[in-house]
């Protein structure tokens, strides 16, 4: 008798047990609302992210939540070859070496950057959207002293690491026509940021920016753009932007966009576009490989065939047509284009056997390359197609 009461007490005790569970997992898969796990309405992509504006996606039955998830893991990810940018002067007020916790002078100082610059380098080359003070200064002038603002921009700044490292850089390199510049610092086996050159982001993407201070900001890509006068392009001046559904937050200027890979795709501005990276992609890598930076030119300029509605001709809807700009140039006189030969009315249709394209525009593709390359280029002329070998010049 008392072993069937045991049986029985112990079945009720399990059939409680077995019917909260199953509310559990109820509630959390198949009520919208509950436990704030909203498979049949919105996600919050901004929840538990520190700094953020809310970004909502409505009628998101398809998006898996693990996406929160991921968004987190991305921003520390991309966080940890994060430098920030500080003025020497400030090293004054603050006292704090050696310190074994963090008190309020050094969190004051901390959150004092001026800039902030991602590692390129495991051996101490960072990169910045930053633009010295003293690079400002000598800009407004006829004649740039590069050699001067150089020496004090190593003189009144110092970079400090995410472990917490502090140092003055040894070398400083800007790119003149942009605020890009390049900081060295005496260092080693520094964790490197990733980049994604080329046609990888498209409309609907999420991407986030994170900054020194661990904040993160997401958005989400409304569409890409590239400029063109009156319809003509240039080859030498790739120029990409990024439409976001808002506006950053002041806190992220100067600030990188990341895609969910951890890969930086653009430059936040501080309007509601950001630049993208591919409008960099040759001045990284002619300073990853040559340590100077060097644009390539191929000097003529072209109608995107991809872009225009309500050709017939199938033959004609890719491609770049050369044509003339405002100032009645199709090809640059003296530049590589002259010399190989290319003229008005010519269409590339492929360079190194990459075809022009909607997802490959000429100045995008040509922008991939190093001054000195060599490149193939297949271009139509009277309806026959020819093939012109020819090196890249330098950008003047």
């Amino acid at each position: 008798m008392e072993k069937k009461l045991f049986i029985i007490i112990l079945s009720i005790v399990f059939g409680i047990i077995g019917g909260v569970f199953g509310e559990i997992v109820t509630r959390a898969y198949l009520i919208e609302n509950s436990f704030n796990i909203p498979f049949f309405g919105e996600i919050d992509y901004a929840r538990n992210l520190s700094g953020t504006s809310n970004l909502i996606i409505r009628d998101a039955k398809k998006v898996v939540v693990e996406q929160d998830q991921k968004v987190i893991e991305s921003a520390a990810a991309a966080g940890n070859s994060i430098a920030g940018i500080y003025k020497k002067d400030n090293f004054k007020n603050f006292n704090f070496f050696g310190e074994t916790k963090p008190t309020e002078n050094s969190v004051a100082f901390l959150n004092s950057a001026i800039g902030e610059a991602v590692i390129i380098t495991s051996d101490g080359w960072l990169m910045s959207n930053f633009k010295p003070e003293e690079f400002k200064l000598e800009s407004g002038k006829k004649n740039l002293d590069t050699k001067n603002a150089t020496e004090a921009v190593l003189k009144n700044y110092l970079i400090v690491t995410k472990d917490g490292k502090i140092f003055s850089p040894d070398n400083f390199v800007v790119d003149k026509s942009s605020a890009i510049s390049f900081w060295h610092i005496n260092a080693l086996d520094l964790p490197v940021a990733k980049f994604s050159f080329g046609n990888t982001i498209s409309n609907g993407q999420l991407l986030l920016a994170t900054n020194w201070q661990d904040w993160t900001w997401l958005s989400m890509v409304l569409a890409k753009t590239d400029n063109a006068v009156d319809g003509v392009i240039s080859s030498d001046n790739f120029s990409s932007h990024l439409l976001l559904d808002q506006t950053p937050r002041k806190e992220f200027a100067n600030s990188f966009l990341y895609n969910l890979n951890n890969e930086i795709v653009g430059l936040v501005n501080g309007g509601s576009s950001a630049e993208s990276i591919d409008n960099y992609n040759a001045v990284i890598n002619s300073f990853l490989k040559l340590k100077v930076i060097s644009k390539p030119s191929l000097g003529v300029n072209y109608i995107d065939l991809s872009d225009l509605i309500g050709l017939d001709n199938n033959s004609l809807r890719q491609g770049a047509l050369i044509s003339k700009d405002k100032n009645n140039i199709a090809v640059v006189k003296g530049s590589a284009g002259e010399k190989a030969g290319l003229k008005e009315g010519d269409i590339i249709v492929a360079v190194n056997g990459t075809a022009i394209n909607s997802g490959n525009g000429l100045n995008e593709i040509t922008n991939r390359y190093l001054p000195g390359d060599e490149i193939s280029i297949t271009y139509q002329r009277s309806g026959q197609n020819k093939d012109v070998k020819l090196k890249l010049d330098a950008s003047k």
